[in-house]
C-alpha cells in the first residue's frame, strides 16, 4: 500500500519539479490524494476535505485534479466505472480491479516491471511504461459471492 503523508515543503519542491505554483488549496488536494490508497474521484477528496477548508469548491477540486494529472504528478485509473479515479502513487506498481465493487488496490510486482513491450509497439508510437491491471473478483466480494 502507498499511504503516505508530506509536508508543505515537500509539496512545493513536487509543484516545482512538476512546473505548478504551489498553494495551500492544491496541498490540501494533493495531501488527500497522497495519503489514499483508495484512489479517490474528485468527489471523494472534495468530500474529505471541505470538512477542513469549507469555502473550497468541487470545480477547486476537480480543476486542480486535472492539473497535476496533465502535469504529471498523479496519474488517472479508470477501472470503467462512471467516475474517473486518480492515483498519487508515481513509483512503478500495478492495480488489481474487483468488477464488482470497483475497489482498486496496488501491487508492486518485479516480474510485471520487467515486461517489455512487443516491437508492434514501435509501429504505432513510443511507449513511456508498461502498467498492469488485473481484473477480477476482490477477496471481501468472492466471500460475499459464496455465502
Amino acid at each position: 500500500m502507498h499511504k503516505r503523508k508530506i509536508g508543505f515543503a515537500e509539496f512545493a519542491g513536487i509543484c516545482r519539479n512538476h512546473g505548478l505554483k504551489s498553494t495551500q488549496q492544491r496541498f490540501e488536494i494533493y495531501s488527500e490524494l497522497i495519503g489514499s490508497t483508495e484512489h479517490p474521484d474528485a468527489e471523494s477528496v472534495y468530500t474529505a476535505i471541505r470538512k477542513r477548508m469549507p469555502s473550497l469548491s468541487f470545480d477547486t477540486v476537480y480543476r486542480a485534479m486535472r492539473t497535476f494529472e496533465e502535469k504529471g504528478a498523479i496519474s488517472r485509473v479508470s477501472p470503467g466505472l462512471e467516475r474517473t479515479r486518480y492515483d498519487a502513487n508515481m513509483e512503478p506498481h500495478h492495480h488489481f480491479i474487483c468488477g464488482k465493487c470497483g475497489t482498486i488496490k496496488d501491487f508492486y510486482s518485479e516480474e510485471f516491471n520487467r515486461i517489455s513491450t512487443p516491437m508492434e509497439i514501435d509501429e504505432l508510437g513510443k511507449a513511456e511504461y508498461v502498467h498492469v491491471e488485473v481484473r477480477g473478483l476482490c477477496n471481501k466480494c468472492r466471500k460475499s459471492k459464496l455465502t
